[in-house]
């Protein structure tokens, strides 16, 4: 089962490797990172790829040092529920089940438009 977790605190990788901009490379991890959990895996919810076996001693610190957390983006509800879709597809889904119609599409608009930072 796929759970979303944060980190509470820094993390300093025991095997850096500067040359990298993979998250699983950098010198510290920073805290309120999040990560999808897979079982025997994890990546970085920002990221689609880049991944590290939870046995890699990394995987290990962020998992000692994280909590467990609610799904927030659309990428971690995708993880958590197995849907290997993208963001328009997700939307074209819920648009044809009758989950999203145009008042939230103007709610967004509304939302974007009083704050570019939203």
């Amino acid at each position: 089962m796929t759970k979303v977790i944060e980190l509470t605190a820094d993390v300093k990788n025991p095997q850096p490797d500067r040359r990298s901009k993979d998250w699983y490379k950098l010198p510290v991890i920073p805290a309120g990172m999040r990560f999808t959990n897979h079982g025997n895996y994890l990546l970085s919810s920002g990221d689609r790829y880049g991944h590290v076996y939870t046995n890699y001693p990394v995987a290990k610190l962020v998992i000692a040092n994280a909590k467990d957390v609610a799904p927030q983006s659309v990428r971690e509800f995708a993880r958590v529920h197995d849907v290997d879709w993208g963001g328009d597809e997700i939307l074209r889904v819920l648009i044809k089940l009758g989950r999203v119609g145009p008042d939230d599409f103007a709610a967004v608009a509304e939302a974007c438009s009083k704050d570019e930072n939203f």
